[in-house]
């Protein structure tokens, strides 16, 4: 008898008797597939019928999981995978596990493996030593061209691996990209948009740690969405430069380490995210970590006018409060402020009362404020009963996020409703109900 505990099968007694052995090779098929690829890979020991399913799975997924020791298994698994597969199509390749320079070519047979087999998603992840060559040199491993112009390829998604870009270059199914640590050209992201014809989403991690980003979209390009995310950066006099004129929706999410972020051309964008809270102010050996980051935020936030739908960290709302400025477009308005249990707010905007202090000039920027969101994930507050919502517990003991609230309400003449959302509920109010 077989039976399923989570996401394994055990097995016990007369297999004559088996009732899941006994169903149809596609419902077998179908447990296999939810089971992790190495469970998957076992069952062929189980009995003659599971012996070869595992053969034609649609996917594969497997990682080292940052383990040493389980390199060695995982290239083995991937290898044997690929010798006894008899199935005509992938849905899925995902491979994570550390560089071995001696692996290049088989790296590269795994690759030619997946596009042969018509892959749709492709997920490779080459963390290494790479990642502490000098400064301009691309990873050890480099993209195969073959995959580079695979039709069936929809969604991509590599991590510390070079990209080579070839002007033949066709992706013409790919919707969805993802680069991580990656070294770009200056005319990559150009190159990849204009041949990748139904590309919707551009997500850039911490790429050209060590370099200008230059990010450009090529104006017959479909895409988006366009998402620039940095992690820790040693502050550099590195620029990112940012020219996107069909992109309706932009994230970005930096610590501001580099000297200098050009949003060069973005008419289109209708909704974006901006967060900042990994900004540095503090003063190490008589040099301020922070120093001129309010002029860098000036300058994003004037390209963002037209937007409908913004998304603000605290440190960006405080530099959108400034005397004389009014974001007249903006539409929907969204506070990330999240407080602490211990009555410390941890945002500058509402902890450190900035907005009271320049009351005159934020009640400027909201004349046409329709609606905000107050994000709580932390406290312990995160659901209520129906009709039943109390501001008061959701800011908890720190006054000044209500205060805030009550002062939104009777100075936006536009503004219609309240958006509270934690990690369990999401609800809107209308501005009546506070009143």
């Amino acid at each position: 008898m077989a039976h399923i505990r989570g996401n394994r099968i055990r097995f016990s007694g007369n297999s004559d008797n088996d009732i899941i052995s006994n169903l149809p090779p596609e419902i077998l098929l179908e447990i296999l597939d939810k089971l992790p690829t190495e469970d998957a890979m076992t069952t062929a020991i189980l009995s003659p019928k599971w012996r070869n399913l595992w053969k034609i799975l649609p996917r594969i997924e497997l990682s080292d999981n940052m383990q040493k020791e389980r390199e060695k298994k995982v290239v083995g698994m991937v290898n044997k995978f690929i010798k006894h597969y008899e199935g005509n199509k992938m849905k899925s390749f995902h491979v994570s596990l550390k560089y071995n320079t001696r692996k290049r070519k088989t790296y590269q047979s795994w690759i030619a493996f997946a596009a042969t087999k018509n892959v749709e998603e492709l997920h490779l992840d080459f963390h290494g030593d790479h990642r502490r060559a000098p400064p301009g040199l691309p990873p050890s491993f480099e993209l195969p061209h073959n995959i580079l112009n695979c039709a069936s390829l929809v969604r991509l998604h590599l991590e510390s691996i070079g990209l080579i870009l070839l002007p033949a270059i066709n992706l013409e199914s790919l919707k969805e990209l993802e680069l991580v640590n990656s070294q770009l050209s200056d005319d990559a992201t150009k190159v990849i948009t204009k041949n990748c014809p139904k590309l919707e989403s551009l997500v850039l991690r911490n790429c050209n740690r060590r370099r200008n980003l230059k990010i450009t979209v090529a104006p017959q390009s479909n895409l988006s969405k366009l998402t620039i995310i940095e992690g820790y950066l040693l502050l550099s006099s590195n620029e990112i430069s940012v020219n996107a004129p069909k992109v309706t929706k932009l994230n970005f999410l930096s610590g501001m380490w580099r000297s200098k972020y050009l949003i060069e051309n973005v008419p289109a964008v209708t909704e974006a995210r901006l967060s900042f809270d990994d900004m540095q102010f503090k003063v190490t050996k008589g040099i301020f970590y922070g120093e001129g980051t309010e002029r860098k935020l000036d300058g994003l936030l004037e390209n963002f006018q037209q937007a409908k739908v913004l998304h603000l960290c605290s440190k960006a709302i405080t530099s959108m409060i400034n005397p004389g400025k009014e974001f007249t477009s903006t539409r929907y308005f969204v506070s990330d402020v999240k407080f602490a249990d211990d009555l410390a707010a941890n945002s500058i905007f509402v902890g450190g009362k900035y907005w009271k202090t320049k009351h005159d000039a934020f009640k400027s920027c909201l004349q046409r404020l329709a609606a905000v969101e107050f994000v709580n994930l932390w406290g312990t507050y995160q659901t209520w009963d129906a009709k039943k919502f109390d501001p008061k517990k959701f800011f908890r003991a720190c006054q000044d996020g209500y205060d805030l609230l009550i002062f939104l309400m009777e100075n936006s003449p536009s503004f219609e409703r309240f958006i509270f959302t934690t990690s369990k509920k999401q609800e809107e109010f209308p501005k009546l109900l506070f009143l």
